[in-house]
This record gives structure tokens, C-alpha cells and sequence, in this order.
């Protein structure tokens, strides 16, 4: 079309792309799509070059003078892609309806997509007794929105720059191991042909716009988490697997800018998750189902402030967060699928190690014989310590939780009610952590737990004393953990410091073992997993480099004040005799040096709710300390000095 501004006429070309795809079939390898990308990298990219239709580039899209646009709509009706290694088919995935639209003008854009139905079926294993074809399903109601919106900054009237909006549907995830592993293989091939990231980056870096102009994205999303379903061995039932479902709830982001009285501007970030649970259905004797769940209700909620401006001593983030009130209730049928459920996901997301020369990349990625290794990035200077960079972030975060409660049953193996059939509950009452970092590296934070108890649980009328772990009644804080990180003259000290305060440990045996005998199915031996190919892999191996010219510092210590272990001689009697083991308090620290210390250890026997002085003492309080001294070590020779001390010991028989 041609524009008319000021005066002048102005060629325009305008481009409108009407796609329709319908029955379309694809089989994916991993050469194949590097040729296709490699294909729209090098026909697609051209100089970012000064047009004449450019001088129309602010103009608003609606008028007749509006800057030339490409107009994209592509109506997706049954796409069926094959996803293909080494000519065997691993999956089929499945897109029943969507849609893909796409404006862009010369300084904005607006991106929409629908889909209204996915399927990821599995093509390798064959169940004979549970139908386990469809890895991924999401249809119906359960949809993906996705919008996303940039506007042009001369004219842009939002207190934002650009817009993402995002709502989904629940999928539902059948967690089959040896089918999810080969196609984590499959997309993990390409991380290994190096040479095409390495091109594609470059072409990304060379002719992709500048960002700079987006800084404030507002962020509306609604995402359900995946129902993922995991099956386990059924010990009564062979055939039919037992079933542990997790469900994360709603993921949901949601933000603002706002300016504060020193005119920042600040992103005011909601965040979290809510009306998570994980549920299980497990066959028992007769046939019968039972539907518990191990957690309902989880909400983790975050508050977060950021200041785009911040400067000097201003904190970057604020973060604020909060885990609603959660209990967690377990079988021993439950514990034992969770133990399998762990094996399962440890060999899921183990690779196999791989011949550079099979991964080799497709000539059309063959580079001059320079290439990059973009996995690891190039550092040429370690900062001096002592410089004390300032470039940092500073973060301050506050994390609370009012209560966390575990509740543990057993015998629960011909029941469908498991109400009665508990026999311990640990409780963490008023839990909360708070850290600060600093823009030169150094930070502290503190945690803390009010008190935690153990209770035994169990139906036992003639058990008088249902507290392993009492509560503590004093006013500290049971539990407390403080972290600090300073600069010194020799580099970061790190100082870690734990506090208890005042554990006393209950002792009734008939309580212990039967929290042994919930924990000993752990440990009982298991059939290996049956695969339909017995591959060796070899896991991933994470390997920290320690650099030579970083100097940090690390010191801790354990304080326990006041802790004690008694052994009741009668449950049933409240005014029952016990002996007690007290320690006045257990110091260990680490400090250039190590160095253990007990002050007031004792051995008594008394009657539980009687006075201090109705005591008859078997062991008279006394102290000791050890102390190791390895500071005059080198790297030639290891020189350790260890002193040791112990008062007087006096035995009462």
C-alpha cells in the first residue's frame, strides 16, 4: 500500500500468513529438526537495515498510515509428531485443535495461542493389566491461553512495557519410567552437538533487536501443575500396581509497578502455590481400595518487592513468604510405594554417557574449525578478594511457617479407616528463616523452630506418658540456627552457629519399637526393576573445581543446653521411677581448631513429677573437653595435637 507522510509517499508492504494444518503428520529425529532450524537461521535473518517505510514505525496500527506489519495465523486441526531415535518410535504426540497468532509492527508485537487438547502416547512398553498408553493427556475443559504483548515505548501510555498472560489446564502424567527416560535421552542429545548451539546463539546475538527498551513486563498467569501418577509393586496383588497421585495445585504470578516516596519504581510480585495434595489408592486384602491422602491443602505463598532502581544501601528484593498449615499423614503401605517412587525417579533422570563422534552435528552446522563451548562460561580474572566487589545484589528474605505436623501409621494393611491405627506424630511449631545478602558478598540470616515434639499416637490406654519429645515450656526458642558471612583480612568467613534448647527424650521402648518396626520395611529387600531392556547407565557426575586463588573461610558450632534421656521403668504409672542421663550442655566447635566440651553429666535415678531433691544419684555431674589442633599442618606433613581432660567420675552402687 502506499502511505502518504508529510508529503512524501511511502511504499509499505504489509504481509499477512493464513496457515491451516490438519492431519498433518511428523516424524522428529534429533538431525532432522537441527536441519530445520539451521534452515530458518540462515534464510530468515537479514541486516538490520534503515527502510524508508520506517519513518511510520510510532504509528498506531489502526490508521491509514500505520506502520508496515506482518500478520501470522496458523489454525492447528491434528498434528500427530513422532518422536523417532535411531528408527524406533518412542512416542506419538498428539495436538487435537489450536491456534498461533502473531502482529508485529517495527516497535511492538502481539503474540496468542490456544490449544484445546494434547495427547503424548507412549509407543515402547505394553501393560498387560493397567492401560498406561497416554504419558501426557490434557483435553476438555483443560486448555492453554497464552497472550503476550510489547508496546511501542514513544507512545506506550502503561506504567508497564510489555504483557504476558498464561492460564493451562491441568495434564495428567502417567510416570512411566522407562518410556520418560528415553525421550529425556532423546532432547538430551542435542545438548551434545555443541556446534549448533554455538551457531545459533551467534546468530541470535547478531541480528536479534535490543531488549533494552523492555524492562517492566507484567506477568498475569494461572497454571495448573501436572497430575502426575506413579505407579508402585503391589505386594498383594502382583498385577495391579498400587497408585500415588501428586498434584502441586494452582501456580499463580501476578504483578505490579507502583513508584515509593523516593520515586522508585517497585514490582510488586504475588506468587505461590495453593490446594496442592498427593493422594494415594492402594488394593488390600479383599479386593478393596483404599483412597487416602498423605497431604491436602498446601499453600506456599510469596510476596515479592523488587526495586528496579536501587542503589547503594537500597535492597534490590524483598521477599516474603509463607507455608500454610501442613500436615502430612503416612502408612506403612504409603511409606513403601514413596520408597519405590524414589528408586523410579532416580532411574528415570539417569543418562547414559554418549560417543561424541554418534552425536556428531549435521554438516550444515560445520563451522570453520573454530568453535565455542558455550556450557561453561570464559572467566579470565578471579576477583581479589579484597577488593571487595560491589556489584551485588542486596536480597532480604523472610520465610515463616505457623505448623508442620507428621503423623505415622502402621497396620493400616486390612483397613480401610486408618484413624485408629497411628502411632507417632512429630509437630514443628512457629518455624521461620530470614536471610540478607549485601552487595559484597557478605550476608547473615537466622532460622529458628519454637518447639518440635514427638507424641505417641498409638491406642495404649495404660501409656501415661504419650510424649517422646515433650514441648518445651519455656520461652526460647527450642530450635536456633544463625548463619553470618563477613570479610576479614584473610577472605569470606562463614560462621554457622546451631542452638537446641532443652531436648528431652522420653524413652518407652514399646513406643520405639514400634516406630522401628513402621521404618523397617525400608530396608527390606526388593526385586530389582523389571525393564523390558536391561541398559547400564552410568549417572551424571557433578564435579565441583575448587579454585586455587578464592580464599573462604568456614567455622560452625553446636550448642545443646540442657538435654536429657529418661528411662521409664512403667509407662502406665504417672509417678513412675526413671533413670535420667542429663547434660548440663554439649558445645562443639570449629574454630582453626576443634574442640568438644560437656559440662554436668549425670546419671540419676528419681520418680517422674517429684521434687529435684527427691534424687538418688548413680553417676555425680563432672565435665570433660577435648581439643584437636591441626594448625600446624602443611602440605608436606599433617600435624595434629589433641588434648584431653575429664574430671574426677564418682559411681554410686
Amino acid at each position: 500500500r502506499i502511505v502518504t507522510h508529510k508529503d512524501t509517499f511511502i511504499e509499505v508492504y504489509d504481509q499477512d500468513i493464513d496457515i491451516g494444518l490438519t492431519k498433518l503428520m511428523i516424524t522428529l529425529t534429533p538431525r532432522s529438526i537441527l536441519t530445520l532450524f539451521n534452515y530458518k537461521v540462515s534464510t530468515f535473518t537479514s541486516p538490520q537495515e534503515e527502510m524508508p517505510a520506517d519513518v511510520l514505525k510510532h504509528n498506531s496500527e489502526d490508521k491509514d498510515d500505520s506502520p508496515q506489519k506482518i500478520n501470522m495465523n496458523v489454525n492447528i486441526d491434528g498434528i500427530v509428531i513422532y518422536l523417532n531415535d535411531n528408527n524406533e518410535k518412542l512416542a506419538t504426540l498428539d495436538v487435537s485443535t489450536g491456534n498461533f497468532t502473531m502482529l508485529l509492527l517495527p516497535t511492538s508485537m502481539k503474540v496468542s495461542s490456544t490449544i484445546d487438547g494434547m495427547d503424548l502416547i507412549d509407543n515402547l512398553s505394553i501393560s498387560e493389566t493397567i492401560d498406561l498408553s497416554n504419558i501426557i493427556t490434557m483435553n476438555g475443559k483443560q486448555l492453554f491461553e497464552f497472550n503476550y504483548e510489547t508496546y511501542d515505548p514513544e507512545t506506550n501510555k502503561n506504567n508497564y512495557d510489555s504483557l504476558l498472560e498464561c492460564k493451562t489446564g491441568a495434564m495428567f502424567v502417567n510416570f512411566n519410567s522407562n518410556t520418560i527416560n528415553r525421550i529425556m535421552v532423546f532432547f538430551y542429545k542435542f545438548q551434545k552437538m555443541k556446534t549448533y548451539f554455538d551457531s545459533m546463539r551467534q546468530a541470535a546475538y547478531d541480528q536479534a533487536p535490543t531488549l533494552e527498551t523492555v524492562k517492566n513486563l507484567k506477568i498475569n498467569a494461572l497454571i495448573q501443575s501436572p497430575i502426575i501418577q506413579f505407579f508402585c509393586e503391589n505386594m498383594e496383588t502382583p498385577n495391579i500396581p498400587n497408585v500415588v497421585k501428586c498434584y502441586l495445585g494452582e501456580f499463580y504470578v501476578d504483578n505490579n509497578f507502583i513508584k515509593d516516596s523516593s520515586n522508585d519504581t517497585i514490582n510488586k510480585i504475588s506468587a505461590g502455590l495453593r490446594d496442592g495434595q498427593i493422594s494415594s489408592i492402594l488394593d488390600i486384602e479383599g479386593g478393596k481400595k483404599q483412597k487416602l491422602y498423605l497431604a491436602e491443602n498446601m499453600n506456599i505463598t510469596f510476596d515479592i518487592n523488587h526495586n528496579i532502581d536501587a542503589k547503594d544501601d537500597k535492597k534490590d528484593f524483598e521477599i516474603f513468604g509463607n507455608l500454610g498449615e501442613l500436615s502430612l499423614n503416612v502408612t506403612e503401605l504409603q511409606m513403601r510405594c514413596l520408597h519405590d517412587i524414589l528408586d523410579i525417579v532416580k532411574h528415570t533422570f539417569t543418562l547414559p554417557e554418549f560417543d561424541d563422534k554418534e552425536l556428531s552435528p549435521v554438516s550444515a552446522f560445520e563451522s570453520d574449525g573454530t568453535t565455542t563451548n558455550i556450557s561453561s562460561p570464559d572467566v579470565e580474572n578471579v576477583v581479589d578478594i579484597d577488593s571487595r566487589d560491589q556489584s551485588g545484589k542486596i536480597i532480604s528474605m523472610n520465610w515463616e511457617g505457623p505448623l508442620v505436623s507428621l503423623t505415622l501409621y502402621d497396620n493400616t494393611e486390612h483397613v480401610l479407616d486408618v484413624a485408629g491405627c497411628s502411632i507417632t506424630k512429630l509437630t514443628l511449631q512457629d518455624m521461620n528463616i530470614s536471610y540478607l545478602t549485601n552487595r559484597d558478598q557478605s550476608s547473615n540470616g537466622e532460622a529458628h523452630i519454637s518447639s518440635f515434639k514427638i507424641e505417641d499416637t498409638r491406642n495404649v490406654k495404660d501409656n501415661k506418658y504419650k510424649e517422646l519429645i515433650p514441648k518445651v515450656d519455656k520461652d526460647e526458642n527450642q530450635f536456633t540456627a544463625k548463619l553470618i558471612r563477613r570479610w576479614i583480612s584473610a577472605g569470606l568467613l562463614t560462621n554457622l552457629s546451631i542452638a537446641v534448647n532443652s531436648p528431652r527424650f522420653i524413652l518407652a521402648m514399646d513406643h520405639l519399637m514400634a516406630i522401628k518396626k513402621f521404618f523397617d520395611i525400608l530396608i527390606v529387600p526388593k526385586s530389582s526393576l523389571k525393564t523390558e531392556e536391561t541398559t547400564e547407565v552410568a549417572p551424571i557426575e557433578f564435579i565441583e573445581e575448587a579454585d586455587e586463588n578464592t580464599n573462604n573461610l568456614f567455622q560452625y558450632s553446636l550448642n545443646i543446653i540442657d538435654p536429657a534421656i529418661l528411662l521409664l521403668l512403667d509407662p502406665s504409672d504417672l509417678n513412675t521411677e526413671a533413670i535420667v542421663f542429663s547434660v548440663g550442655q554439649i558445645l562443639f566447635t570449629e574454630q582453626n581448631i576443634s574442640t568438644l566440651t560437656t559440662n554436668n553429666v549425670g546419671i540419676f535415678l528419681t520418680k517422674m513429677n517429684s521434687t529435684d531433691e527427691q534424687k538418688i544419684r548413680l553417676l555425680d555431674d563432672f565435665s570433660t573437653s577435648i581439643t584437636i589442633d591441626r594448625r600446624n599442618s602443611n602440605n608436606d606433613s599433617l600435624s595434629t595435637e589433641i588434648q584431653a581432660s575429664i574430671e574426677p567420675v564418682r559411681m554410686r552402687i
